[in-house]
């Protein structure tokens, strides 16, 4: 990410494709309801994305150690 995109709001089409996933993935990760939720908020009824966030989101759930079931 360039100094000039800093700080810049993306879409959820941008979104997917900066974590190289679907924009469905995107948008159901998105919900209230999900259970891993990606960092997002409304801007005029729109969904936007900061990418530090997102990315800072990814990198603590990967570093959150899991239980496994017995």
């Amino acid at each position: 990410m360039n100094e000039e995109e800093k700080g810049r709001l993306i879409t959820a089409v941008e979104c997917a494709r900066l974590l190289g996933v679907s924009w469905s993935w995107v948008i159901r990760h998105s919900a209230p309801s999900a259970k891993f939720r990606i960092p997002v908020m409304k801007v005029g009824g729109l969904l936007r994305y900061d990418p530090e966030q997102v990315l800072a989101c990814i990198r603590n759930a990967n570093a959150t150690p899991k239980s496994v079931g017995v």
